[in-house]
């Protein structure tokens, strides 16, 4: 879906540049060298980030691609209107891709915290993977453990399908969990309910998963 948005941004960005630059004219905005090679230099490190979370085709990054080398002040001061609107299509590019970066950041970030030995790699082609650090093969994953696998299903669907307002209910993800995993648990639930936006009610007979958040917990007893 981002996708197709930013395929269709792309075309009218394109195909409408004479009409945006004619109404960019009023815009009072002035940008240094300084900041206008600041402006670049972020995108350049935003582009390398996409790339590494399979955003951007690695093989073809020509849409993303800046070159420099013919920036200096008289140029600046020649094509200023250009400039601007050039510094607004960047920021939009990236915005495109902002919410989704920030989830496989997370998910990659959660991965490679809690499996021993493995990363996470990911590209646009193939998707995502596992990786040995030892060995440096690739992991199917069926041959992850048991652990690894309700790990990795579990945060995938908390990560990029539990939406905004969402009520959540997690029944025992003791399950198959090593203590470890247990204890960084609620700490790991957090992050992701804070970009999110949603909440969550789980059921666990393990203290180890509590472990510090007691005074948000009701103790239910069975009475005859």
């Amino acid at each position: 879906e981002r996708m197709a948005e930013f395929t269709t941004f792309s075309y009218s960005s394109g195909s409408e540049y004479l009409e945006r630059l004619h109404k960019i004219q009023d815009d009072t905005r002035v940008f240094s060298l300084k900041e206008l090679n600041s402006k670049l230099q972020r995108f350049e490190n935003v582009k390398n980030e996409y790339k590494t979370l399979g955003l951007i085709n690695s093989n073809d990054d020509s849409n993303w691609t800046v070159n420099r080398k013919f920036l200096d002040t008289k140029f600046l001061e020649n094509q200023v209107d250009s400039i601007k609107l050039f510094v607004d299509d960047i920021e939009k590019k990236i915005s495109f891709f902002l919410p989704l970066a920030e989830k496989i950041s997370l998910f990659k970030k959660i991965i490679e915290a809690n499996f021993s030995h493995k990363k996470f790699e990911i590209c646009d082609v193939c998707g995502f993977h596992i990786r040995s650090t030892i060995t440096h093969q690739k992991i199917e994953l069926d041959n992850l453990s048991s652990g690894e696998q309700h790990w990795l299903v579990l945060f995938f669907d908390l990560i990029f399908k539990a939406n905004k307002n969402f009520i959540v209910l997690i029944d025992e993800p003791e399950i198959s969990l090593h203590l470890n995993w247990q204890e960084r648990f609620l700490d790991d639930l957090k992050e992701i309910m804070a970009i999110n936006k949603f909440k969550s009610i789980i059921a666990t007979h393990s203290p180890t998963i509590i472990d510090g958040f007691w005074d948000n917990t009701i103790a239910l007893k069975y009475e005859k």
